[in-house]
């Protein structure tokens, strides 16, 4: 445990102080004590707020960083850890899906975080908003804000902005600290499985992925590209300031011994990258993938594939093979 030289001064019972009735009343509180005697319970009293002070400034250094907050004489290591400790109580948190009808937002790393200028503090057991009006197939962006004394969390379309102390806020609410977003699903339900990554984190944001494979085979005729499975899209929330990396690998193969086949890998339906296969055999798997960095608006998007066949003939992408991936951070 940290040591803390700062001790209080005249804390104890009974100690010979004036009470703080006296103590708001004293002239020599404005003006300063003159030349003369001063009585030693005047003194006391002054001595001991300055010492409270101190003893309770150094120990929240010593609690938030574990460094000794000496009486040594010198101010740099003081001021340093202090700056230390006042960085630690900023977002510490993290957003997460408890069920479809509940969010939560979690102390992590501590329990600390800014709200309108001011540290709060997360409860141990978190704090938790649920889908009651929300809209189906909807992002939102998940606010923190204090409520009759306690941390509460708001849901709202309204996005943010750097506040004038640095924090990520809701725009035009310096109220509402910015901490995640989500996005519902077509049943108004909050969702983060490997298909559908609907809960992202402001703070502490780690590496996650978006996945999903093709159940069945998927054929096209077209001669341009065309989507080959809506419902098997890999879903996905991104933030403004990150980037994405997108993946589509299968087995494909086309009903013809000549022409060729285009597999390509879209975000939103846009194409990102492409593999066009010649064919020398009908009816042949062969293994085709594609790979792309995209750098996709805040927001909502999704990955898939697209696929072209030689006019006349039949593309087929097997079945349990295809996979599209988006690898984010949120």
């Amino acid at each position: 445990m940290a040591t803390n030289d700062f001790l209080v001064f005249g804390g104890g019972a009974g100690a010979n102080v004036i009470t703080q009735v006296t103590y708001s009343g004293l002239t020599a509180r404005t003006a300063g004590f003159s030349s003369g005697v001063a009585q030693s319970a005047q003194l006391n009293k002054v001595w001991r707020q300055s010492s409270i002070m101190a003893a309770v400034l150094a120990q929240f250094i010593s609690d938030q960083t574990s460094q000794d907050a000496l009486d040594d004489g010198t101010t740099a290591t003081l001021l340093a850890n202090l700056k230390a400790a006042v960085r630690l109580q900023h977002g510490q948190c993290r957003l997460s899906v408890v069920s479809g009808t509940q969010l939560k937002l979690s102390p992590y790393n501590g329990n600390g975080l800014l709200i309108n200028g001011l540290p709060q503090q997360l409860p141990s057991a978190g704090v938790s908003v649920s889908n009651g009006g929300l809209a189906a197939s909807t992002s939102y962006f998940a606010y923190a804000f204090v409520n009759a004394g306690a941390v509460a969390l708001e849901l709202s379309t309204t996005g943010h902005s750097t506040g004038t102390t640095g924090v990520e806020q809701k725009s035009g609410d310096a109220t509402r600290t910015l901490v995640g977003m989500v996005r519902t699903n077509a049943s108004t339900q909050f969702v983060d499985s490997a298909a559908q990554r609907f809960c992202l984190n402001w703070f502490n944001r780690r590496s996650i992925s978006a996945l999903n494979t093709f159940v069945v085979n998927r054929s096209t005729t077209s001669s341009t590209p065309v989507e080959l499975s809506p419902t098997e899209r890999a879903e996905f929330l991104s933030w403004g300031d990150e980037s994405a990396l997108l993946s589509f690998s299968a087995s494909a193969s086309q009903n013809t011994t000549s022409g060729s086949f285009s597999s390509i890998l879209a975000v939103d339906g846009l194409q990102l990258a492409a593999m066009v296969v010649n064919v020398s055999a009908a009816n042949i798997p062969q293994n085709v993938s594609a790979m792309a960095g995209a750098n996709p608006s805040e927001g909502y998007h999704y990955a898939t594939a697209l696929g072209a066949a030689t006019s006349g003939f039949t593309a087929t992408w097997l079945g349990q093979y295809p996979t599209l991936t988006a690898n984010i951070r949120g």
